[in-house]
C-alpha cells in the first residue's frame, strides 16, 4: 500500500483543527443581489479565504458573500475543468461547507455577480491542498452567461470543498454572492450511492408518454449489476397515478436496438417525491425512485435506458447537467427507426443508476480502486442502508 507522507498532505480536517476559520452564515438579506447588505456590517462576513488549507465554514442553504479581489491562485488547473482554453481557476477563494442534506446540492452565481466566475468541488477526506484530480466532484464554466452553476450528490452531514474563482488570469476579481440550494426531497434513496449519475439541470423536459418515448446512453466503466434507477420530472396538467415502464437496450449504430431487459407493472415500485423546484415548462419538478430485478451488463459497451410514464396526460422526462444526446421517438415501437437526435443544453436526460460492480470495493463503480471510493464508504460510514 501506498502512503502519502504526513508532509505531503495537508488534509482539510487538519486544517479545521489547527486554523479555525471563521463561520459564515447564509445572507439574511431580502436583497439579493450582489453586494447588497445583509444585516449590519458587525453582522455580515464576506469569503474571502484565498487558501485551501485556510477555508471558510460555511453550512446551510442560502446566499453567501464572497470577494476575491485579493486573493491569489494556489489551487491547481484540471482536465475537468477545461473550457474555452483554460483549465485553471484564477483568484480562488475556498470555503468548506457542511451538507444539510442528502441528495443534489447545486452551487452558483447566476445571477449574483458580474465577474466571470467557474466553480470546482471536491471531496474532504485526507484531501491535499492543492487538490488534485481524484478529489474533484464537479466543475463547471458559463453555465448562465458568464456565471456558474454546479450541481453535486450529497450525503447530509458531510463536508465538501468549494473552490470559487475566475475564468480571466488577468482580471482585477470582484465581488458577489453564491446560492447554495438542497433539494433533499428531491432525492431518492435508492440512488444515493449511484456511480453513474446524470443530474436535472432544471431546464427543460421532454414528452416520454402518450405516443411518444425517450432514451439516453451509458456506458459503464466497470461490469456490475443494476438493480435500480433514480430520475426526474413532470406533469403537464393533473397530476395522476403513474405507470412507468423502464427498458434498457443495446446499442445499435447509435440507437436503441435489442431490448435487453423491461420492467414494468408490479415489476417496478415506483416512489415519487416532489422538489421544491419547477421546471422551465412550467410545471412542478418530481423526483423517482424504482428498484427492478438484478441486471447484469458489461464493461465498456453502450446502453441505452428508456422509461416511459404509460398515462393518458404529459410526462416530461428532464434534461441533464451532463450526458450528451439522446434521442426521443413519436412512434413507440422497437427499433427506435423514426427517433430524432435531442441536444438539450450540452446535456442528456437526468438519471441516476443503482449500480455495483463485481469488484466489491470499487465503491464508485468506476474500475479503479482509489481514495474516492474510500471517501465513499466513510461518507456512508454509520448511516442506516436504503
Amino acid at each position: 500500500m501506498f502512503i502519502r507522507s504526513r508532509s505531503a498532505v495537508r488534509s482539510i480536517a487538519l486544517a479545521i483543527a489547527l486554523a479555525a476559520p471563521t463561520l459564515a452564515q447564509p445572507s439574511n438579506s431580502r436583497d439579493s443581489r450582489a453586494g447588497a447588505p445583509s444585516g449590519s456590517e458587525s453582522e455580515r462576513v464576506v469569503i474571502t479565504n484565498d487558501l485551501c488549507s485556510n477555508p471558510a465554514l460555511i453550512s446551510g442553504p442560502g446566499l453567501f458573500d464572497w470577494d476575491n479581489r485579493n486573493a491569489g491562485t494556489d489551487g491547481l488547473p484540471h482536465a475537468a475543468c477545461f473550457f474555452s482554453s483554460s483549465a485553471q481557476i484564477y483568484k480562488d477563494i475556498w470555503a468548506v461547507w457542511t451538507a444539510s442534506c442528502d441528495g443534489p446540492v447545486t452551487v452558483e452565481t447566476c445571477g449574483l455577480t458580474s465577474l466571470d466566475t467557474k466553480i470546482a468541488v471536491y471531496a474532504t477526506y485526507q484531501l491535499p491542498c492543492p487538490p488534485t484530480d481524484p478529489w474533484l466532484l464537479t466543475c463547471a464554466d458559463d453555465s448562465c452567461g458568464f456565471q456558474t452553476k454546479v450541481t453535486f450528490t450529497a450525503v447530509a452531514g458531510q463536508n465538501y470543498l468549494i473552490r470559487l474563482g475566475q475564468y480571466n488570469a488577468g482580471a482585477p476579481g470582484g465581488t458577489g454572492q453564491f446560492r447554495i440550494t438542497c433539494a433533499a426531497s428531491g432525492v431518492p434513496s435508492v440512488c444515493l450511492n449511484g456511480s453513474l449519475c446524470q443530474d436535472p439541470n432544471q431546464s427543460i423536459g421532454y414528452t416520454s408518454s402518450g405516443g411518444f418515448r425517450c432514451a439516453d446512453d451509458f456506458t459503464l466503466n466497470a461490469s456490475g449489476v443494476v438493480d435500480g434507477v433514480c430520475w426526474w420530472g413532470g406533469y403537464s396538467g393533473d397530476i395522476v397515478a403513474d405507470n412507468f415502464s423502464i427498458t434498457y437496450y443495446e446499442d445499435i449504430s447509435g440507437a436503441p436496438g435489442r431490448p435487453v431487459a423491461r420492467f414494468g407493472g408490479s415489476q417496478v415500485s415506483v416512489r415519487r417525491t416532489p422538489t421544491p423546484r419547477i421546471i422551465p415548462v412550467g410545471v412542478q419538478e418530481f423526483g423517482y425512485s424504482a428498484c427492478h430485478a438484478p441486471l447484469t451488463l458489461i464493461k465498456g459497451r453502450r446502453y441505452w435506458i428508456e422509461i416511459v410514464n404509460n398515462i393518458g396526460s404529459t410526462w416530461y422526462w428532464e434534461t441533464a447537467t451532463t450526458g450528451g444526446n439522446f434521442r426521443q421517438d413519436p412512434s413507440p415501437a422497437d427499433p427506435y427507426t423514426n427517433s430524432s437526435v435531442i441536444t438539450a443544453d450540452g446535456g442528456g436526460l437526468a438519471f441516476c443508476l443503482s449500480y455495483t460492480t463485481g469488484c466489491p470495493i470499487d465503491a464508485n463503480g468506476d474500475g479503479v480502486i482509489d481514495f474516492l471510493d474510500l471517501n465513499l464508504v466513510l461518507d456512508r460510514y454509520g448511516t442506516a442502508c436504503p
